[in-house]
C-alpha cells in the first residue's frame, strides 16, 4: 500500500480519510470516503483518484490510502 499523508501525523476529528481500491473488474479504481457525497467515486487510474482527494481536502488534513488487489496497504 502507498499512503500519502497531507498533514501532520496526528489524527483528529476533522481529518479526511480516503481509500483507493481496485474495482473487481480490474479496469479502474474506487475512491472511498465518508466525506464524499455518495460514499465512493469511480476513476480510471489511481493517479486521478489521488488528485481528486488532494484537491477536495486542500483545506483539511487528510490521509490517502492506496490498496493493491490483495487488499493490502
Amino acid at each position: 500500500m502507498t499512503q500519502i499523508v497531507i498533514a501532520p501525523a496526528r489524527l483528529h476529528a476533522f481529518m479526511h480519510v480516503y481509500e483507493i481500491r481496485p474495482r473487481k473488474n480490474h479496469r479502474a479504481v474506487d475512491l472511498i470516503s465518508d466525506v464524499l457525497p455518495f460514499g465512493r467515486l469511480w476513476y480510471d487510474t489511481p493517479d486521478d483518484a489521488i488528485g481528486y482527494a488532494m484537491h477536495t481536502s486542500r483545506s483539511h488534513d487528510a490521509v490517502i490510502r492506496v490498496y493493491d488487489e490483495a487488499g493490502k496497504t
